[in-house]
């Protein structure tokens, strides 16, 4: 390939225009950015939790990012002091059923056993029993 070659075919490029990516088909106007939800991975707090907590997308973006830098000993204490409440219940619940993180599935477990009405006695089994 000569230079004139090469010239025509970076004209070429240049002329060609590359359509932009569409956004995730589930991700709302509303939807914090992924810079954003990776701070509030790191942080575990949403500044608009009205929606964030209820959205699909946010919740699962909050998942993956978990994957990639586990939830903070905080936040999964929190989980387990009032998963009623927490506000990334779903996607603690996506986290805990996709990775191998025992932390998260021993905070899981708890939940599961707080549930189910059991005594203190029960909950220390539990987790006697997760790691034998």
């Amino acid at each position: 390939m000569n230079d004139t070659d090469l010239m025509r075919v970076l004209q070429k490029a240049v002329t060609h225009t590359v359509p932009l990516p569409k956004a995730h088909p589930d991700r709302k106007s509303q939807c914090p950015t992924i810079a954003r939800i990776w701070k509030v991975a790191a942080d575990g707090k949403w500044q608009d939790s009205d929606h964030s907590s209820h959205c699909g997308y946010c919740q699962k973006s909050l998942a993956g990012a978990w994957k990639e830098e586990p939830p903070s000993l905080i936040t999964l204490l929190r989980y387990v002091a009032s998963p009623e409440t927490f506000e990334n219940r779903r996607a603690m619940e996506i986290y805990v059923n996709h990775t191998g993180d025992a932390r998260a599935k021993l905070a899981a477990r708890l939940v599961a056993t707080r549930h189910q009405g059991t005594a203190l006695e029960e909950w220390l089994a539990a987790i006697v029993g997760f790691f034998v």
